[in-house]
């Protein structure tokens, strides 16, 4: 299964959207996990970090990479690499050490100043002019 396979189960279940509204969703999700003592498997990680980072890509451009590391992004008219999976894992991993300011949420609102990218005009319907 690819990571956009796993992105899309995540979205389609929970019915969002690639945007900024389902990375919110998702980050209160993650902490109802957090908050339940909710197991975190690799099919967890992978759905999470997978849409998270497919958000990423439709709101800013880019695409999915892969090195020793893991899976990553890079954003278009930008060269550093954006690690979702590794995000969300360590948020998970340290969650009572970590604090909310630490997950995808403030990640997400952080890119344009930390990369100085702004997100990709939006494609207008078809019935749009």
């Amino acid at each position: 299964m690819t990571i956009t396979e796993y992105a899309e189960i995540w979205r389609t279940s929970h019915r969002q959207k690639y945007n900024a509204k389902g990375i919110e969703y998702l980050q209160s999700n993650m902490v109802r996990h957090l908050e339940k003592g909710e197991p975190i498997d690799k099919n967890t990680l992978l759905t999470h970090g997978g849409y998270f980072g497919q958000c990423l890509i439709e709101i800013y451009g880019g695409s999915w990479n892969e090195d020793e590391t893991g899976l990553y992004i890079i954003l278009e008219g930008t060269s550093a690499k954006i690690y979702p999976i590794q995000i969300v894992q360590e948020y998970y991993e340290n969650g009572d050490k970590y604090s909310v300011e630490h997950s995808v949420g403030p990640m997400f609102r952080g890119i344009p100043a930390q990369f100085n990218i702004q997100p990709k005009p939006k494609k207008k319907s078809w019935w749009q002019f």
